[in-house]
């Protein structure tokens, strides 16, 4: 179901002398994000009976609601926090600092885009998102935004959101 319709968005590109993790903390005691996701950078990890693993942290889930709580000795390379207005995409960026693009809808934006609300229908690898249960069928929405038919950003929205768009009759 694609609803494209044009509106006016800022993107806003920060460098920050502080790393991913403690970043994201800023950014969700600011405002909590309604879902949220990152990707780990490929280490070892300590195991409670004190041995060193390598690949995923078991306590680390993706894709999660609310404000992440993932380890704190997880290396991030990138994430992504999600509002029902906004986006936050960060980058991991030398050994210390990330850099970050908000993205959000503004009537006096800087750039006119269109807008298309689309309809997530399966997911080909639920295990790499750490999905269990119905989370994406409670996040089953993205939007995307496009300029001259190029991709800018997207976000992924809650299907409370989008109800109304995805009804099929």
């Amino acid at each position: 179901m694609n609803d494209a319709v044009h509106v006016r968005i800022w993107q806003k590109r920060q460098s920050h002398d502080i790393g991913l993790g403690e970043q994201i903390r800023l950014f969700c005691h600011e405002t909590p994000p309604v879902l949220a996701w990152a990707e780990p950078q490929i280490s070892l990890y300590r195991t409670p009976d004190g041995l060193l693993h390598t690949g995923r942290h078991p306590q680390f889930t993706p894709l999660v609601t609310g404000c992440p709580q993932w380890p704190e000795d997880l290396s991030l390379t990138e994430a992504r926090l999600f509002w029902p207005n906004k986006a936050i995409h960060l980058v991991a960026s030398g050994t210390r600092g990330c850099v970050s693009v908000t993205l959000f809808e503004a009537p006096d934006g800087d750039q006119e885009v269109v807008k298309t609300k689309i309809e997530l229908l399966t997911l080909r690898d639920a295990a790499r998102f750490g999905l269990r249960g119905s989370l994406i069928d409670q996040y089953a929405g993205s939007i995307e935004y496009r300029r001259r038919g190029r991709l800018l950003a997207w976000r992924l929205v809650h299907l409370a959101e989008t109800k109304e768009e995805y009804h099929h009759e």
